[in-house]
């Protein structure tokens, strides 16, 4: 998930005199250092590298940091480190997007000062913070209506609203539709509207329970389809919505084979990586004739998500939910393998799911 908070400590170098320098992480992982971005928006990112002017669409990048940022800019990063300076960090944030000149080169930056300040707000975790963070962006969203961030500003939201759980459930529809119905009208990257699509169909198949697993497999197939090799961040994200479905569906050997093709790849957000370890491990219990072998490759797959994403649980109810099952399954596991001490890694698995994680629904399980 493209959701970056802070442009990284990187940001915080400044050397006086030298040429202005950016560097762009690719969602792949690649990072392109020594470059100078000229413009960044919705659909592509502009930048100079050496003599050459190039060109990347935007949703291959993960996050653009300035090497070398102007005064109010640099300010505001460092007074974002402290706790007590956070006001100072907002108004200097503030002063660069307003001041800049449209025609500096350093103006693509006035919308990700703007994203800055919107997340210093989220980052206090009350209502207030998101409603005022949320306010934020749609100031940025109306000053910049193409700006950068507008597939992170849907994804905020959606998680938000996933995590509210039954209170969500009709504003996920509508920011879905209202994002598909964006994208389709300003004819935004398709990879935006297939990722789009499939937040939708995860939606109806999981949250509102109205469309079945198999009327889900075909829509899915068609999506993935359309990806081909021209859309592989949002094919990445197609397969393991596959490898889902088809665990409902009790095809548990078909569903491995998409969950194996992804696990390893950058391409997938935190969320979907820790939905892929999870279903990769029930797999391995649901097939037939599961032997103690197959239980004990399910547990590591399971103790992956426990372990791998508990900062992730910090921050989403949604994502706290799945580690919760995640351990319900890896004490199932753990007892039908019969490891070492079996028995008392059971009792201590179920005690930190029912304490640590006492308010979901896979917390509450006996």
């Amino acid at each position: 998930m493209r959701i970056p908070i802070l442009l990284g400590s990187a940001a915080l170098l400044f050397l006086v005199g030298r040429v202005p320098a950016d560097t762009i992480t690719l969602v792949d992982g690649q990072v392109l250092q020594n470059v100078a971005v000229k413009s960044a928006d919705v659909r592509q990112v502009v930048f100079r590298e050496g003599r050459r002017e190039k060109i990347l669409p935007s949703w291959k990048v993960e996050k653009i940091t300035p090497t070398n940022p102007p005064r109010n800019y640099r300010k505001g990063l460092e007074y974002a480190q402290n706790p007590d300076e956070i006001d100072m960090a907002v108004e200097a944030f503030r002063k660069f997007a307003e001041r800049t000149s449209p025609k500096s080169s350093h103006a693509w930056l006035r919308p990700f000062a703007l994203w800055n300040v919107a997340q210093l707000f989220i980052q206090e975790g009350d209502a207030k913070g998101w409603a005022d963070g949320v306010a934020e962006m749609e100031a940025l969203n109306k000053k910049f209506p193409d700006n950068f961030f507008l597939p992170a500003y849907y994804k905020l939201k959606f998680i938000h609203y996933l995590d509210e759980g039954e209170k969500g459930k009709r504003n996920l529809q509508l920011l879905i539709t209202k994002w598909i119905r964006k994208i389709q009208a300003n004819k935004y990257p398709d990879t935006y509207l297939y990722l789009a699509q499939l937040d939708q169909i995860m939606v109806e198949r999981d949250i509102l329970r109205k469309l079945s697993p198999a009327h889900a497999l075909p829509r899915i197939k068609a999506i993935l389809d359309k990806c081909g090799t021209a859309a592989p961040l949002a094919a990445t994200r197609a397969k393991v919505e596959m490898g889902w479905t088809l665990l409902a569906l009790r095809k548990s050997e078909e569903a491995r084979k998409y969950f194996e093709e992804v696990r390893w790849k950058p391409m997938l957000c935190d969320l979907n990586e820790a939905r892929t370890w999870l279903g990769l491990g029930l797999t391995y219990i649901q097939k037939k004739g599961s032997t103690p072998e197959d239980y004990k490759n399910a547990l590591l797959d399971f103790m992956r998500v426990v372990i791998n994403f508990q900062d992730l649980g910090k921050k989403s109810f949604f994502a706290q939910n799945l580690i919760a099952e995640a351990l319900y399954y890896a004490e199932d596991a753990y007892k039908k393998w019969g490891g070492p001490q079996w028995q008392d890694c059971c009792k201590r698995l179920r005690a930190r799911r029912r304490t640590r994680y006492r308010s979901t629904i896979w917390g509450q399980r006996k």
